[in-house]
This record gives C-alpha cells, structure tokens and sequence, in this order.
C-alpha cells in the first residue's frame, strides 16, 4: 500500500504543474496569434510568456526526480526563460530590423550570460552524490560533499 502511495505522489509531482505550463507553452509560442482569445495583442511578448511557461514546466518536471537537488530546477527554468528571450530578441534583429537598445543590448547579452554562468557555476551542486556516481562513475566517492563536479 505504501508503495503505491509513493507511486502516486510521484504521479501527481511529475504530471500535474508541468502539463499545464506545457501546454501554456505551446499556446502563446505556436499559436501566439490567438492571443485574441484572451484579450491581447499579438506581440513579441507572447513568445516570452510562453518561454516562461517552459521554464515553469521544466521545473515542475524537474522537481519530481528527487536525485536532483532543487538548484537543478530554477536553473533549467530560468535558463529556459532568459535564452528563450535571447532567441525572441535574435528574431526580432533579423526580421524586423530592431536593434534598439532594449532589443539588441545589454538586455540581450545578459539573456545570454546569465544563464550560461549560472549554469555552470551551479552545475557542480545539482546532483546529488548518488546521481554523480552514476554520471561520473569511478571519480565520486562516498565521503564527498554535495560538490561532485569532476571540473570542481
């Protein structure tokens, strides 16, 4: 019977937040245009808010895996987030020309680094040491800290 409570919390984890962000995603991204349905504009921002919903859903996703530690999450989601509107300001350079400077400056390169940093000054401690022996087998020992990064 306890397994099978497990079973279901880990059901509920890993399908309920994601499913719905998920599928925010992929109406403000594919389907941006519809924007009228609720009430908006079309605009570039639609294609940001469903980067956001990526990166919710990709947290929601990861924070059913327990062999994650939770750094792993906001990392992922808010690396989706950022490049995602790195990507939106590339599309709006090139097809509509708009190198302004809250287009194609300083907002832009951080949505860029930002993500890049932080993923890998964080990467060495978003997985546990248990997940790094199966990562990096032979070069993580019991007695390590939560650090297990071989670059560390």
């Amino acid at each position: 019977m306890r397994h099978h409570r497990r079973k279901a919390d880990f059901l509920a984890r890993l399908f309920r937040p994601w499913r719905d962000f998920l599928y925010n995603f992929v109406f403000h991204v594919f389907f941006g245009d519809g924007g009228g349905f609720i009430g908006w504009a079309d605009s570039p921002f639609q294609f940001e808010v469903g980067m956001a919903s990526l990166g919710f859903s990709a947290m929601a996703f990861t924070a059913a895996f327990r062999k994650l530690r939770p750094a792993a999450g906001g990392d992922l989601g808010s690396s989706f987030v950022l490049l995602g509107a790195a990507a939106g300001h590339v599309y709006q350079m090139v097809t509509e020309r708009n190198f302004s400077p809250g287009n194609a400056g300083i907002i832009f390169y951080m949505d860029i680094i930002v993500p890049l940093v932080g993923s890998y000054c964080s990467g060495c401690s978003v997985v546990t040491p248990s997940a790094a022996r199966l990562i990096w087998p032979g070069r993580v020992t019991t007695g390590m800290q939560p650090t297990v990064c071989p670059g560390c």
